[in-house]
């Protein structure tokens, strides 16, 4: 089962909407609908801040997870009420607790009425080792108790994003190279190899960001010198690079090059067989002018741990996964505080100070919407990434993007994460 926007609607009645981190009741440091933590496993931090639209994406994420959970524990057939309910839940008590929890055993018992009343004993919080009843938790599991035991009225099941890669993972290994100094980091799904990774840095911060992608990875072992690491594509991790730098002339693009097409100005996206030290695939925006490459960049898309690479008929709403191949239309430029002005920031939080809207052409459609080609102003406060648009890692790099619009004012921007729908330019 898929939540519907009736448990959306409930939790941020609960939670409340706030742009800025704050500490919660007990202590942590929270933001948006209750947010504790990105989608990269990076904690919020005071400080931060969200628009109400990216925390309302965030919410979506987690409620999915947690989603899977009760699917997964609950044995009973349950209508999109009680589904709703128990997702409410878990998200203010946790997975583990549900799990559990008496709620749960009495629900799988097929004892309905007592799990519901079991709602009202979860109306506690622990603060400095000590039990305190909250009236907010008190009134909130009246209400998740209430919609529990609704008849009629239930919401529309919302659609989900397909399972990534990096969600798939159950546990890494770690291998040294025997001819080489760089760590090898292979992620399993149960015997089944997912990803295979070579982390160029010896830096304790990009082992942890590497091992943050994989959020359902409960072990990390290494492997013994004589076992041989397993073979398949693996995806070079680069070394984290300081903010000036604008170029790395070392990532070549795995997409083939495009034929040259005399009087054809355009831009092109394509995947390579690299990642930053976040997390994040290094993607190539290319630019063609007069048919012939004239220069190049790299960029990112979707948030660290969300990198599935989809069609646009497959692409999902607030998946945080990157934009959706095909072809796309390159709108004007838009300004926060002014033309040529790398100053302030737009009011949607790690946008900065300029963006560049994309609008979808073809083929068929995508239910991916506010796509825009901005810089990843965020990458330096530790949480890069997008919730689906072109991040551009510099100032700098964005300039040349500029100049590259004004020289020929380029149109048509290909995606091509080698699906085979991308139409030629």
């Amino acid at each position: 089962m898929n939540i519907s926007q009736n448990c959306l609607d409930l939790i941020k009645k609960w939670e409340g909407f706030r742009a800025n981190a704050y500490l919660d009741p007990v202590g942590i440091p929270t933001i948006g609908y209750g947010t504790i933590c990105y989608p990269n496993g990076q904690k919020i931090q005071i400080g931060d801040v969200i628009s109400e639209s990216e925390a309302e994406d965030l919410l979506k994420l987690k409620c999915d997870e947690f989603a899977e959970v009760v699917n997964n524990v609950v044995t009973v057939t349950l209508n999109q009420n009680q589904f709703d309910a128990l997702i409410s839940f878990c998200y203010n008590v946790g997975a583990r607790a549900f799990q559990e929890s008496t709620l749960l055993k009495k629900l799988n018992a097929g004892d309905f009425k007592g799990a519901a009343e079991q709602f009202l004993r979860w109306n506690k919080a622990t603060k400095n080792g000590v039990k305190i009843v909250l009236e907010g938790l008190t009134n909130r599991r009246k209400d998740e108790k209430a919609l529990f035991e609704k008849i009629g009225s239930e919401g529309t099941p919302l659609e989900t994003a397909e399972e990534t890669p990096q969600h798939r993972v159950t546990w890494l290994e770690g291998y040294r190279e025997s001819d080489g100094d760089n760590t090898i980091i292979v992620a399993y799904n149960g015997s089944e190899v997912v990803e295979i990774l070579t982390l160029e840095s010896y830096k304790k911060e990009d082992l942890i960001a590497v091992l943050c992608q994989y959020p359902n990875a409960q072990n990390f072992i290494f492997a013994s010198p004589d076992k041989a690491i397993p073979t398949g594509e693996q995806i070079c991790i680069k070394k984290r690079q300081p903010t000036t730098v604008t170029k790395d002339k070392s990532v070549t693009s795995i997409a083939d090059a495009s034929q040259a097409i005399p009087g054809k100005n355009y831009l092109k996206l394509t995947k390579t067989n690299q990642k930053d030290e976040f997390g994040c695939f290094i993607l190539k925006m290319e630019y063609y002018k007069d048919g012939q490459l004239k220069d190049s960049l790299n960029t990112c898309s979707g948030a660290p741990g969300r990198q599935a690479f989809k069609k646009a008929l497959e692409s999902v709403q607030k998946s945080f996964q990157p934009l959706p191949e095909g072809k796309w239309r390159i709108e004007n430029i838009k300004w926060a505080t002014g033309k040529d002005r790398y100053i302030g920031e737009f009011p949607t939080p790690g946008v900065g100070p300029v963006s560049t809207p994309l609008t979808y052409v073809e083929p068929n459609s995508t239910r991916r919407s506010a796509i825009e080609i901005h810089i990843d102003w965020n990458r330096r406060k530790g949480y890069p990434g997008t919730a689906g648009c072109v991040g551009v890692y510099t100032i700098a790099d964005y300039q040349r993007f500029v100049g590259w619009l004004r020289e020929t004012d380029p149109r048509d921007f290909y995606v091509d994460w080698g699906l085979g729908t991308c139409p030629n330019p």
